[in-house]
């Protein structure tokens, strides 16, 4: 199955077949939906109450297999592993796509349009601006009052993933403006326009390029 798609209540139920049942509630309360899971380290484990050893021990070896069966499973299908939650499309937002020049307010309506509606005074109070807004860490925020565990790998994720398309987009850009038809440059017919749009960097968020196209 598509472990990207699990709700944190069907991750729940995981743990309940694993026999770590005790742990559902913590997982729940966290949002630990199926798109985070598999960036969970021993130490999340030790804040979400898992104090015994051999319990972590055996969730994060059944969380390897179940990453490397569901890698196996969308290889075999041909299927794309990716979760239900997207990356907002910036122009659909009215956001720039220059996004180290987003002012704190234009970071906030950013993280809403991710859904973290909850933590969005956050962003305001902290006076985080596009210029630093990819070096947050789970750290910073956790510091800054992100209180759930998936909330905070959930965000640093989608950072990641909008680093990486915003990178992709400019090298596109970059390469359009570098092939131009040399007819253009003696007064000729305009070189082609790039086509289509960014993809998703691959890591479970599907994505739409700054400029909406």
């Amino acid at each position: 199955p598509n472990v990207f798609l699990w709700s944190a209540k069907d991750v729940g139920t995981w743990l309940g077949v694993l026999g770590l049942g005790d742990y559902s509630a913590a997982f729940e309360a966290n949002k630990l939906q199926g798109d985070v899971i598999f960036l969970l380290l021993e130490s999340h484990l030790q804040d979400l109450g898992m104090r015994k050893v051999g319990d972590r021990l055996y969730f994060m070896e059944e969380l390897t297999q179940l990453h490397d069966s569901t890698n196996a499973w969308a290889k075999a299908l041909g299927t794309p592993l990716s979760s239900t939650r997207r990356l907002p499309n910036l122009h659909k937002a009215g956001l720039p796509a220059e996004v180290v020049s987003w002012s704190v307010k234009e970071v906030v309506r950013w993280v809403e349009a991710l859904g973290l509606h909850e933590w969005a005074p956050l962003f305001l109070s902290h006076r985080v601006q596009g210029d630093v807004m990819f070096s947050l860490t789970e750290v910073t925020l956790k510091e800054m009052g992100m209180a759930r565990i998936g909330d905070r790998l959930f965000t640093v994720d989608c950072l990641q993933s909008l680093y990486e398309e915003l990178t992709s987009w400019k090298k596109r850009r970059e390469t359009v403006q570098a092939t131009v038809d040399p007819a253009r440059l003696l007064g000729g017919g305009a070189s082609a326009a790039p086509q289509g749009g960014v993809t998703s960097a691959g890591r479970g968020y599907a994505t739409a390029s700054p400029s909406g196209a």
